[in-house]
């Protein structure tokens, strides 16, 4: 959905997706009010909102390129506070990742057994 309406807002479609995006956001509590679905959601609608964004023109690829402005500090806070989950997370995607190369003798993956220790860091 954030692809959909992102892509959207680069059409004719644009004044169409913002007022969806507005009438979501007017939609919610105020932010002293809001609890950590709400302001996930807002980051959803951040993400999806072209408005949120800076627009440049890559030095070196001449390529347009879109990044996000930060969000409010109360999002920021969510996200900062995700982080330790999210690694733990990641490291055990790693780890069932490498077992699951070895047990296929993947060729690009092939490892010493040894080496699992390593991906469970």
């Amino acid at each position: 959905m954030e692809s959909l309406a992102f892509r959207l807002q680069l059409t004719d479609k644009r004044q169409a997706v913002f007022d969806v995006i507005d009438m979501h956001r007017y939609s919610l509590p105020e932010p002293s009010k809001q609890d950590d679905a709400d302001r996930l959601w807002r980051l959803s609608l951040d993400r999806m909102d072209l408005r949120r964004y800076n627009v440049n023109r890559g030095e070196e690829s001449g390529l347009i390129e879109f990044e996000m402005r930060a969000p409010d500090n109360d999002v920021q806070k969510l996200i900062d506070d995700a982080v330790p989950e999210q690694e733990g997370f990641f490291q055990q995607i790693k780890l069932m990742n490498w077992t699951r190369n070895q047990f296929q003798k993947s060729p690009a993956h092939i490892h010493e057994v040894g080496e699992w220790r390593l991906c469970s860091l």
